[in-house]
């Protein structure tokens, strides 16, 4: 099991330069990738996304990347992009207001050193090898991210664990006090009536008794509802057992079977320990979805 959340780092060098890739994730619904990569590397792109979304089932992944061209690399060399260089040239100009002509000409030389102006370019020939040492620093990257997630999750599982254990335990209490409902309110009922009959007035019929007693058991017989949770408790724990993931939407759509099973419980039942019993369970279950809402 692993955790949607995590930090991976690779890097890879060859003739070509140096390529440091930093992998960040973060929780999302599904699999968002986000990819930044300086001039030099654009070809790497597609190869880069592929892996990623093989190697990463869900979350929100921000992959960055930093390119040291080797002072020998042949196939390297720089562009400067003219445009963007205008344009700084046009607002520094535009906000500075009148100079001198030495300042003209020197003002090109310092925007240069501005991000994104002169970047590094790859010829064809280098650019396969340029992709490929990408991915080797992206599975590095992946690798590290990978096992920070892993750890994170493993935290996550035990946790789920002990939600689970609970919620069990809190089931056994409501499937143990269930068959002692009805009892209890024909013993409350029985009372009630000895209370609000008159002295000498004759005994309630005992079979219009009976038939009240017998609407009671229907409509708070909770069986049903017991077994179901039983079970959705039972693929909980195979789920926990299970490594293989993802869990994530499993998880979701199981914690709502739970809570669905829970609330019909609590609104079936008259009996004050079982309502104490479906409350706890409710906050053990709040507890589990908060977790599962972080799983892959």
């Amino acid at each position: 099991m692993r955790s949607m959340t995590g930090y991976g780092r690779g890097a890879a060098a060859n003739a070509q330069g140096r390529v440091v890739i930093e992998l960040r994730s973060l929780n999302h619904r599904f699999l968002e990738l986000s990819i930044h990569l300086p001039g030099a590397l654009g070809v790497a792109e597609g190869p880069l996304r592929r892996r990623l979304n093989e190697a990463v089932g869900r979350g929100k992944v921000t992959l960055s990347a930093r390119f040291d061209p080797a002072d020998d690399a042949g196939h390297c060399g720089y562009t400067v992009n003219r445009g963007l260089l205008q344009l700084l040239f046009r607002e520094v100009a535009l906000h500075r207001g009148p100079v001198t002509d030495e300042r003209h000409r020197m003002m090109p030389e310092i925007l240069l050193l501005a991000n994104g102006v002169v970047q590094p370019s790859v010829n064809a020939e280098g650019e396969g090898r340029l992709t490929e040492l990408c991915l080797a620093a992206l599975e590095e990257a992946v690798e590290t991210l990978t096992a920070d997630r892993s750890r994170e999750g493993g935290a996550h599982a035990r946790a789920l664990a002990r939600n689970g254990a609970a919620l069990r335990a809190g089931l056994a209490g409501i499937d143990a006090a269930r068959p002692l409902v009805a009892a209890a309110w024909r013993d409350k009922l029985k009372a009630r009536i000895a209370e609000l009959l008159p002295p000498g007035a004759p005994p309630l019929d005992a079979g219009r008794l009976e038939t009240e007693l017998a609407l009671f058991a229907d409509r708070a017989d909770i069986s049903e509802e017991c077994v179901r949770l039983a079970a959705h408790l039972d693929a909980l724990d195979a789920m926990l057992a299970d490594p293989k993931g993802p869990h994530g939407r499993r998880l979701d759509f199981l914690s709502q079977e739970i809570g669905r099973e829970i609330n019909t419980i609590g609104s079936k039942s008259r009996d004050l320990g079982i309502a104490q019993a479906v409350l706890a369970m409710k906050n053990e279950l709040e507890s589990l979805r908060e977790l599962a809402a972080n799983i892959e």
